[in-house]
Parts: C-alpha cells; sequence; structure tokens
C-alpha cells in the first residue's frame, strides 16, 4: 500500500465537496480491503489497513470544512480510534521484527534477556490483537462501513 493510486473520479473541476466525497471514498475502500486479511493475522494487511486509515483520517481532516455535524464527527473519531488501535498491534510487530534480527546478533549472554522481552511482547501484541477485535464488534464493522459509504458516497455526472 506504500505507492498510493490515482484517485478515480477525481477532477480539477469538481467543487471542493465533491472532491471530498471521491477522495474519502477511495481512502475508505482502499483501507477496508485489507480488514479480513487484518482480521485473520495477517502482518502485511495490518500494515497496509494501518496505512490507508492514516490516509482517509487525513481526508478526513483536510475536508472537515465541507462536512461538518454530529455524524462526520462521530465518523472521524471511529476512523481516529481504528488508526491507534491498528497502531497498537502494528507497534508490537515492528518491535518484535526488530528485536528478532537484534538477536541473531546479540552476545549469547544477552540472549535469554531479549527471549525474554519476545515473550513479553509477544503477549501484549495478543492482547492488543484481542482489543482489535473487540473494537470492530463495538463499533459494528459492518455499520461503520455502511455510514462511511452512505456518507462520503461520490457524486456522479
Amino acid at each position: 500500500m506504500a505507492k498510493e493510486d490515482e484517485i478515480e473520479g477525481l477532477t480539477p473541476e469538481q467543487p471542493f465537496a465533491d472532491a471530498g466525497r471521491t477522495i474519502i471514498h477511495s481512502r475508505f475502500e482502499a483501507m477496508w480491503e485489507h480488514r479480513d486479511g487484518t482480521l485473520a493475522g495477517d502482518e502485511e494487511a495490518l500494515h497496509d489497513m494501518r496505512v490507508g486509515s492514516r490516509r482517509l483520517r487525513a481526508a478526513l481532516d483536510v475536508f472537515a470544512a465541507a462536512f461538518h455535524g454530529g455524524e462526520y464527527r462521530a465518523l472521524h473519531r471511529l476512523t481516529a480510534q481504528l488508526t491507534d488501535e491498528l497502531g497498537a498491534v502494528r507497534d508490537h510487530d515492528v518491535m518484535l521484527l526488530n528485536l528478532r534480527k537484534y538477536r541473531k546478533r546479540a552476545a549469547p549472554d544477552e540472549q535469554p534477556g531479549i527471549d525474554d522481552l519476545v515473550s513479553a511482547l509477544t503477549a501484549e501484541r495478543a492482547l492488543a490483537r484481542r482489543e482489535l477485535r473487540r473494537f470492530f464488534d463495538d463499533i459494528d464493522a459492518a455499520a461503520y462501513a455502511q455510514r462511511i459509504r452512505d456518507r462520503f458516497q461520490p457524486t456522479s455526472d
């Protein structure tokens, strides 16, 4: 997901709010396509979903002047919380990856301590994953997705 694709349906002639709907909708769909893999434990899908959530959150920030009201604020807040939940798991993935690389070149007397740290972080990661799953359940992920799609459906000419 590191490389952004061109956003289909976006034109320089579009009014600001229409461009916002197009961009937010596109960013949401690009993020949401990684949901199943993320929930299945795929680290790359998690990474891609986190990147996508950050892009979506940025788009929501940029177009805040065009969309206001309680529903917009609620969707923005949920997206920010989702980004935080994804980040909690991803941060553990990165720490574990780096510790495992470090262990390979660490002195033998340091390795047991590194192993203990890896074990503790692995347990914390499992907790963060459970909290991410709970977050998806709590927000009713299907309803969240539908609310975003309904609110930011691109206009057709």
